[in-house]
Parts: structure tokens; sequence; C-alpha cells
């Protein structure tokens, strides 16, 4: 239950329900070099209200590197920078709002063929002032303002809102709104920074990369290359990694989005990220073969294959997964998903009770003259985990 509800705090920190982060522009239109839905600090988030929350957020990354809990929070890395006080250039800007950095780029570079032969000044001077009136015309109706990345409008330089952008003052303002981006979040930041230096010595934040900090406080994700990470990682038991059912199981989950495999880990863990990569595990993965008893007694068979209603069995407390032998790879993709979407939630009761439904069949009929079948015997409902274990 701790690990899960230091999830849900994380998660909840990164959704608008809070007034204090937004996802980034990039985000929100699937463009640029990485399409991770990063988010940042909202700029507006300024009251002393908000100041007390962005330094409670920095105790809670402080806490997570002492404690090695890991937070769940996507923050750009041009924040991680702010935090190390490492330099930010337009490279890290433009992986937040790559559009504005285009838009800076077409002002500063605007140009018109004002070359002519030597000593013929008036007409040198006729092309830059048809250049001048080019310009005019494309950005004549801008102002020293830009809309932030929380959708605000804010003014570049003071009173902004008054100063029309023209062919005269246009490197001026290349130089205000690149410095306003440059600089977004940084009184934000600066208090998460004064948080974080309330529980961990600033003179650790002096000697760590911005991605250094990341993987301390946020770990690392869940890629198809952190699921390489994870099987080696992995002990069996009642299975071995050779086993065919075994083999389908890493198939599957390296064939999952990002997205389901974090989820995935949120079933099996509660949290969505693994360990720093490179550093040692504290708890290790395991797997356990899962299924009723053989008909007739005698123990489980280790080697017949699940029957394919039955669905996997998590202990989140000691990173545990029961996996039936399903026969197939689709089987295996449908029914470990099916228990990871629809099962987030731990329950302290019934452990035996729960452990023993996870045996019994699925049943997806619908029943009573409508509404679909839930989790267990009969379709009556969803089963919780028992005692930091989730079972469906």
């Amino acid at each position: 239950p701790y690990r899960d509800s230091i999830e849900s705090l994380s998660r909840e920190l990164m959704s608008p329900l809070l007034p204090l982060f937004v996802e980034t522009p990039n985000s929100l239109r699937k463009i640029g070099r990485d399409l991770t839905p990063w988010h940042v600090p909202r700029r507006a988030a300024n009251t002393p209200s908000h100041n007390s929350m962005f330094r409670f957020v920095g105790r809670l990354m402080g806490m997570g590197m002492r404690t090695c809990n890991l937070l769940s929070i996507n923050l750009s890395p041009i924040v991680w920078k702010g935090l190390v006080r490492e330099e930010v250039d337009e490279l890290d800007v433009a992986d937040v709002d790559e559009v504005v950095c285009r838009h800076i780029a077409a002002v500063r570079d605007f140009a018109v063929d004002t070359t002519c032969r030597a000593g013929d000044e008036k007409k040198r001077s006729d092309r830059e002032a048809e250049a001048a009136d080019i310009f005019n015309k494309e950005f004549g109706n801008l102002r020293f303002t830009t809309v932030g990345c929380d959708n605000v409008e804010y003014e570049v330089v003071s009173d902004g809102k008054e100063l029309k952008l023209s062919w005269a003052n246009r490197m001026r303002y290349v130089t205000f709104l690149r410095r306003f981006k440059l600089t977004e979040y940084e009184q934000q930041v600066s208090e998460m920074r004064t948080g974080l230096c309330e529980v961990v010595p600033g003179k650790i934040l002096s000697i760590l990369t911005w991605a250094e900090l990341r993987a301390r406080v946020a770990g690392a994700g869940a890629t198809a290359e952190d699921m390489e990470i994870l099987a080696k990682n992995t002990d069996y038991h009642g299975c071995s990694a050779s086993d065919p059912f075994i083999k389908r199981f890493w198939t599957m989950l390296r064939s999952l989005t990002d997205e389901q495999r974090s989820d995935f880990l949120k079933f099996v863990w509660g949290r969505s990220r693994l360990p720093p990569r490179g550093e040692p595990w504290r708890q290790r993965f395991s797997i356990h073969a899962h299924g009723p008893p053989r008909a007739g007694g005698g123990g489980a068979d280790a080697g017949a294959e699940a029957n394919p209603t039955l669905l996997p069995v998590a202990h989140t407390c000691i990173f545990k997964l029961c996996l039936p032998r399903y026969a197939t790879l689709s089987i295996m993709r449908d029914k470990v998903l099916l228990a990871v979407q629809n099962c987030m939630s731990v329950d302290i009761d019934g452990e035996q009770a729960n452990e023993g439904a996870a045996l019994l069949p699925w049943e997806d009929d619908e029943h009573d003259g409508g509404g679909g079948g839930g989790f267990g015997a009969g379709g009556d409902g969803p089963l919780v985990a028992a005692d930091d274990e989730r079972v469906t």
C-alpha cells in the first residue's frame, strides 16, 4: 500500500487536477525529437501558495532519493537541468516547444537578397526597404508577447503588448523572446530546488548531472530496453527462463506500449518505473508458474498448459507474479492486459479467498439480461488484491 500511495501521489502531481504542471506543447502536438509526455511547471503558478507547493514537490524528490521510492513524474529535461543548475539552450527549449523555436528562427533569419553592384547605394536602399516591407506584412501584426506552455499570454518585455514587431526591432524581439523561453519556469524550479535541498544536501546536486538526478528521483522508464534489464533481474520458481510460456511472456512484454508496460509494473510492483539503470536492485522480480491442481489430485502439473480462462496473480510487496502457462502469445497478451488494466486496487482483507478465486475461470458472457461479466467465478465483479496482492 505504501508504494501504491507514492505512485498515486506522483500521478496526481502530473495531472491537470493540480495547478502545478502542464504537458509540454510538443507533447500535446505530438511533434519533436522525443514524444514522451513531458511536463513543465506552470509559469502562472507563482503565488506564495504555489511556491509552497513547489517546495513540497522538491521535498518529495528528496524523499524518493533517500528511500529509493521512485516518483512517476515525467518532467522535461529542461526542468532537471534547472534543478542541478546546468546551462540550458535552444535545443532544450525545442524539446518543450518546437513551434516557438521555429518562429524565433524565422524572425531571426528572415532575409531578402539585397546584393547589388558596388556603388549602387540607391538600389541597395530600395531592396532593403522592400525587405522591410515584406517582413512587416508577414510579422507586423505581432507584439512583444508570447504564449507560455500553460497557454497564458505573457509580455517578453515591459509594455510588450503595446510594442509592435517590425523590421527595425526584430533582433531585439528575438533576444527577449529567447530569454523568456530559457527562463520561463525559473521561479518554480528554484522553489523545487529549495525543497529538495531541505532533504538532500545541495552539495550532492552539484556533483550530479541532470540525467543522474532524474534517474535517482524517477528511475528508469518502461521501454522495451528496460524490459531486458528486468529479465536479467528475474528469478523463476516452478519454471525456467527456457520454458516456452516464459519466452512468450517476455516477447509479449516487449511488444506492449510504454504505457502498457508501466501499468504492468504497477500491477506487479506498485510502481510504474524500474530502478535506475546500472544501479543494484534491492528486490528482484520473481515469476512463479501458476495454475490449479491437476485434475485427480497429485499436486500441480508443472508441464501442463494452463486453462486459458485463468488470470495472473501479483504480489506487489514481494515483486512476484504468478503466471499461468498460457499456450499462445495471443492468450498471454489478452489475459495479462486484462488483469493489468482492470485490477489497480490493493486490499488487506480476504487473502485466502482471493487467492483461491484467482484460480477460478473467467466468464465474460453477459448475464441477468445485460452488463458485461466481471472477474472471477460467474462474472460477479472484480476481485481486489489481498495483503499487497493483486489478483483478478
